[in-house]
């Protein structure tokens, strides 16, 4: 093996050409050079920083984004000793995986597919030891593999009108796969030829899951479905479910502007009283859905309550919180609303200092954030419902920014938009938030595949060089502090059961 050293750009590796005496020198010249003549080092059958030397080549490139360029130190070797090393440390380390057989006496260790799980440094994310972990991105394809299968059980109840039924179909088709089905709430219908499936969220991480599972359905589904990720207004038809039937006793409502640009209010929702333990909740969300719209409760209501009452009809009709805002919004306050669902919310943060860290500048985000609350570890019931109940893995990457307020703007640009966003495009991360404290770059995501995300960000290890990154990985079981870097070197670790000042 043979240690040499090299640089990435762009997410390629390439060979420092021997000639030059340093690393430095070969940038000095590069930086003044419009093409390069290198010898690129190709992840093929093997991952970085080792390199098979069999796989290199010779090639011509540009330097045109200089701060993209990363040196670093890789290793060269054959085929054959690359080989030999995966072997050795396959048969010492995959004891116990599910994915592993031991070979037969006499047979020699079979390396295939291991070379893209398992480093040289013996690090892999793949393992996995009396069970599967549930991954939000297999769920999500398997619940559309099922929704195909069973398609005529939901299309024909819909064709006869049997909406209900056909809503209740889809609803046992996702709870096989999804621990948050109880907070999924579906609706189908259909107009003009066009069939429409709605996936309505009872908490802003249902809509996020229910978003990411819309990303991931095949073209077969959505050439014959529209689908929404959410239940709107006019297409998501009110039929009540049970016995409580709020078409007869509408509910009403009280509410109160809060301050601010953004029209939103806290939203009191008042409904008769119910017999027999119906879900009055439930039914009422529904209703509100095809009167106003989800999109409008979500960005509009801040706060939404709902009270059962005898003297419900006191309180003021459902159809003056919409008039009000269309007070605000103006005559197209439904096409704002609809565009204010559709993205991201930016929500400036109160100046308020988390221990040494000074004021949040913005969020961005899509569900109520988390950034603050795990960079200061104060781990909250919302983070610890999504672990412990939904399974999911809550991560954080903390980056340092370097240099002047420039180049943090231009890194925190590429970061979230090209970085985070080729994760996203992967479907490997759910991003929940973004926030920036000052120097401080913190990103909030579920882990879609909580091993292929982490392997995917190992693999940016030369992106991150200079922002000193702490990947936080927070499972049912323990929370993890590492270095983003080749060999993810733990810096704690702590057991649920002693989080408190972490």
């Amino acid at each position: 093996m043979k240690q040499i050293s090299a640089f990435a750009y762009l997410y390629n590796y390439y060979a420092v050409p021997e000639e030059y005496t340093s690393p430095e020198d070969f940038l000095a010249d590069a930086a003044s050079r419009p093409t390069l003549l290198v010898t690129r080092l190709v992840e093929n059958g093997c991952i970085a920083p080792y390199f098979i030397e069999e796989e290199t080549e010779l090639t011509h490139i540009r330097l045109a984004e200089p701060d993209r360029v990363h040196l670093v130190d890789a290793f060269l070797l054959s085929r054959e000793e690359y080989q030999a090393r995966l072997g050795e440390l396959i048969c010492a380390k995959c004891g116990g995986c599910l994915h592993y057989t031991p070979p037969a006496d006499g047979e020699p260790v079979d390396t295939a597919g291991h070379e893209k799980e398992m480093t040289l440094d013996g690090l892999c994310l793949l393992r996995a030891e009396g069970r599967e972990p549930y991954t939000l991105i297999d769920a999500a394809d398997d619940f559309w593999c099922d929704m195909l299968d069973a398609e005529d059980s939901i299309r024909k109840p819909l064709f006869d009108g049997e909406l209900t039924e056909a809503a209740d179909a889809l609803g046992v088709i996702f709870a096989r796969h999804f621990p948050s089905a109880r907070e999924t709430v579906f609706a189908v219908n259909r107009s003009l030829g066009q069939r429409y499936l709605m996936f309505g969220a009872l908490s802003p991480e249902a809509r996020l899951v229910n978003r990411y599972v819309i990303s991931r359905a095949p073209v077969e589904v959505t050439e014959y479905w529209m689908l929404f990720d959410h239940l709107p207004r006019g297409i998501s038809r009110y039929e009540p479910q049970t016995g409580y039937d709020l078409t007869q006793t509408p509910p009403t409502v009280e509410f109160k502007r809060l301050p601010g640009k953004l029209p939103r209010y806290v939203l009191d929702v008042f409904c008769p009283p119910a017999v027999g333990g119906i879900r009055t909740a439930h039914e009422t969300f529904r209703y509100l859905c095809a009167e106003l719209g989800e999109d409008l409760l979500f960005t509009r209501a801040a706060e939404l309550r709902i009270e059962q009452t005898a003297d419900y009809a006191s309180h003021r009709p459902l159809g003056e919180f919409w008039q009000a805002l269309r007070a605000d919004c103006g005559f197209f306050a439904r096409r704002r609303i609809s565009r204010d669902f559709a993205r991201p919310m930016e929500l400036v943060l109160p100046a308020i200092e988390t221990g040494s860290r000074s004021a949040a500048e913005r969020v961005s985000t899509m569900a109520p954030g988390l950034s603050l609350e795990l960079a200061g570890r104060e781990f909250g019931g919302r983070m610890t419902r999504i672990v412990d109940e939904w399974d999911l893995p809550v991560c954080t990457l903390a980056l340092t920014l370097p240099g002047d307020a420039d180049r943090r703007e231009r890194l925190t640009t590429r970061v979230c938009r090209e970085i985070i966003g080729d994760l996203q495009r992967d479907a490997l991360l759910l991003l929940v938030d973004i926030a920036r404290t000052g120097i401080k770059l913190y990103i909030d995501f579920l882990a879609t595949a909580a091993g292929e995300t982490t392997e995917a960000l190992r693999d940016l290890t030369p992106e991150f060089a200079d922002m000193n990154p702490r990947l936080t990985v927070r499972t049912r079981t323990e929370t993890r502090v590492m270095k983003l870097n080749y060999t993810l070197d733990l810096i704690k670790r702590v057991p649920v059961r002693q989080e408190v000042g972490v």
